[in-house]
């Protein structure tokens, strides 16, 4: 008897210790932090202020883009980060939602134009003889977003072109 008490306990002991690595494994492939709380990559963190450096600049009043999706959006979110409590921050994201386009091919032609804004808003930020933050410019995992972003805004016009003039909006 105690044998098959012991028998239970190792077969207890090596499942545990089989789940476990699975686990990390598993976490591990899925591109996860094992043991560390989840988080921004330093590079996101460098990128985001490089991204806040630019919006300052394009944003700001007199620069006559206040009305560019990209200043709207981050005039919404500098007005959410601002907002006392949750009851605001829900009312604020409430009035936001609204004014969202509700039909595919509208949230289709909003995403077009943010992404056209942010690329413009890229672009005049680097054309400047001397930018505030030349690394804006000099970033690589800045300059492949905006890359990428070129390619998607070509690839949705592409698209939208092809499509017959009843389905065009």
């Amino acid at each position: 008897m105690p044998r098959v008490l012991s028998l239970v306990v190792l077969l207890a002991c090596l499942l545990a210790s089989a789940s476990s690595q699975t686990t990390a494994k598993s976490a591990k492939q899925r591109g996860k932090l094992v043991g560390k709380s989840p988080g921004k990559s330093p590079s996101s963190s460098v990128v985001g202020k490089l991204r806040l450096a630019m919006l300052t600049w394009y944003c700001a009043e007199g620069s006559g883009h206040v009305e560019d999706r990209p200043c709207q959006n981050f005039h919404f979110m500098q007005k959410l980060r601002k907002a006392e409590d949750a009851e605001t921050r829900k009312k604020l994201v409430q009035e936001r939602s609204a004014t969202m386009p509700k039909d595919d091919a509208g949230r289709k032609k909003l995403a077009l134009q943010s992404r056209e804004g942010y690329l413009s808003m890229y672009k005049a930020y680097c054309a400047q003889p001397s930018p505030a933050n030349p690394a804006v410019c000099s970033n690589d995992s800045l300059k492949k977003v905006y890359e990428n972003m070129a390619k998607s805004i070509q690839t949705a016009k592409a698209v939208h072109s092809t499509l017959p003039a009843t389905v065009q909006t």
